[in-house]
C-alpha cells in the first residue's frame, strides 16, 4: 500500500528522461501537477487507485523541458548581422542603414545582405528618390542580393538583384519575374 496515488498516469508513449541510465521510459505519474514517477507502465500500477486517470499517450513522444512551439530566433538572440531592431525607418532612412551595413559586415559583390527586424507595416514612407520598398532596395546596392526579414519572422522583402538569381528546382539560374512566376514559381502562387 502506498502512501501517495497519482492523480494521473501516462501511459504507452517514448518519453525521452534525460538521465543516461534510462534514456527513454513507457510510462510517467503526475500528483498535484507535479511528475512523481517515471519509468515502465509495470512500474506505475502501484500509484493507481480507483481515483487515478489513465491516459495513453499512443507511442507518442514527450520531451522534458519548457518548450515555445512557435519561435524565431533572430527576434530574440542579438545577431553581429544588419538588424533594424524593429524601428520605424523612412525609405530615405533606410537606404543608408543597410549601406552602413554592406560596408560594416565587408560583404563582397555577389554575397546576400539579410536584414532582421524590418518594421513593414509602419515606416517605409515612400520619396521621389525610392518611391517603393523595392526601388530603395535597389539604391542600397546593385552588387548584393538583399533580403529584409520582418519583425514577425513571416514577412520579407528582396531587392531586383535578389529576384534576378533565382533559381528553379534543378538549380538553374532563370530570375524571378511574370513569366517564371507562372512557369517554374507556380506553386508559390498559393
Amino acid at each position: 500500500m502506498r502512501d501517495e496515488y497519482a492523480d494521473i498516469i501516462f501511459l504507452d508513449g517514448v518519453i525521452y528522461t534525460s538521465n543516461s541510465a534510462q534514456e527513454v521510459v513507457d510510462s510517467f505519474a503526475i500528483k498535484d501537477d507535479k511528475i512523481i514517477f517515471v519509468g515502465s507502465f509495470e512500474e506505475s500500477k502501484s500509484y493507481t487507485n480507483l481515483n487515478t486517470q489513465k491516459i495513453s499517450l499512443d507511442g507518442k513522444m514527450i520531451l522534458p523541458g519548457l518548450h515555445d512551439v512557435h519561435i524565431h530566433l533572430p527576434g530574440i538572440v542579438k545577431n553581429d548581422l544588419c538588424d533594424l531592431d524593429a524601428k520605424r525607418y523612412s525609405l530615405d532612412e533606410l537606404v543608408p542603414i543597410l549601406q552602413q551595413c554592406i560596408q560594416r559586415l565587408d560583404l563582397p559583390k555577389g554575397e546576400w545582405l539579410a536584414v532582421t527586424q524590418w518594421q513593414y507595416y509602419v515606416g517605409n514612407e515612400p520619396s521621389e528618390a525610392n518611391p517603393n520598398l523595392r526601388a530603395a532596395l535597389d539604391n542600397v546596392s546593385q552588387y548584393h542580393p538583399i533580403m529584409l526579414l520582418g519583425h514577425d519572422g513571416h514577412t520579407s522583402a528582396v531587392n531586383s538583384f535578389a529576384f534576378s538569381i533565382s533559381q528553379n528546382s534543378n538549380g538553374e539560374v532563370i530570375g524571378l519575374n511574370k513569366q517564371t512566376l507562372n512557369r517554374e514559381f507556380s506553386h508559390l502562387k498559393n
